[in-house]
């Protein structure tokens, strides 16, 4: 890890500077987008959140029951005391200890910004559990920062400063998850935050 990454991982372990970065990014606008175009919840879906950070997507799925999952324990704190009054639950916890006896079985699956900080074999445990824990018709949504060859300057740099040390291409991200799902599907966007950023989207079926 590079001094910058270990330089920002330092500033990030706080829920308070964690939620005025992604304020000041644009990423209310983002997960707004998200949930209304991708995640389209239902009332009383169960939906597991892989890497929930400050749980902050909640804001945009009313009525649900919702698992958040985080190794950060101060970003898990704070989502226990935002939500206090909802039905939910919130464990702190790396995806390398999850197993499926933990869990409840879900309909949707969340990894907003989480793949690219997984190796592919920290990644492929993840799919595993997914797999297992998938009711009939339930999905796997994922959203990472992505290397294009079209994107700008900026948005490479930006993205490359990232704390995450696995950012990949496109085929990369469809090709780690496409083993454990039978439909996979995907596309880049580059309109989703304030400043010049690339995201991959993938909405994956067992």
């Amino acid at each position: 890890m590079t001094h910058e990454k270990i330089f920002h991982s330092a500033i990030f372990s706080s829920s308070i500077a964690y939620d005025l970065f992604q304020w000041a990014v644009g990423a209310h606008r983002f997960r707004r987008l998200v949930a209304k175009q991708y995640i389209c919840s239902q009332v009383g879906e169960h939906i597991l959140d892989v890497g929930c950070g400050t749980a902050e997507i909640l804001q945009f799925l009313p009525g649900v029951n919702y698992t958040g999952i985080d190794p950060n324990q101060r970003y898990i704190q704070s989502a226990r005391s935002r939500y206090a009054g909802r039905h939910v639950t919130f464990r702190c916890a790396s995806v390398s200890d999850l197993h499926s006896g933990q869990l409840l079985r879900f309909q949707k699956a969340l990894a907003l910004s989480m793949l690219h900080h997984l190796d592919d074999a920290e990644a492929q445990h993840l799919c595993r559990l997914l797999v297992e824990l998938m009711q009939p018709g339930g999905q796997f949504i994922a959203i990472d920062p992505c290397l294009t060859e079209s994107q700008s300057r900026i948005a490479r740099f930006i993205i490359n400063s990232d704390r995450g040390s696995y950012v990949r291409s496109s085929e990369e991200y469809r090709a780690l998850v496409q083993p454990f799902f039978s439909h996979v599907q995907s596309e880049i966007r580059q309109d989703l935050l304030h400043i010049p950023y690339t995201h991959h989207i993938m909405i994956c079926k067992a």
